[in-house]
């Protein structure tokens, strides 16, 4: 049972910081002031829609690694108390 331990244990470090990466990556929501005064660049259709995409595909990859750490670490938790 260790061998299993040590590799959920990797491969939850593994997915820690691939998830550290992801939310590091995405863009902040917020501009604040100088938004507001200055605009957003790339106010065309499609400047819009590519931003967005990129951003749906960031969202999306970080919400199945934060399901992955989550499946992991209470695989991790149940073969460590056994």
């Amino acid at each position: 049972m260790t061998v299993l331990a040590y590799v959920l244990g990797s491969v939850l470090m593994l997915v820690s910081v691939l998830l550290i990466v992801l939310v590091l990556f995405q863009n902040s929501k917020k501009h604040g002031l100088s938004g507001a005064i200055g605009g957003t660049t790339g106010d065309s259709y499609f400047g819009k829609n590519q931003g967005q995409t990129k951003e749906k595909k960031l969202s999306r990859y970080t919400t199945i690694a934060c399901a992955v750490f989550a499946v992991v670490a209470i695989a991790a938790y149940i073969v460590c108390s056994l």
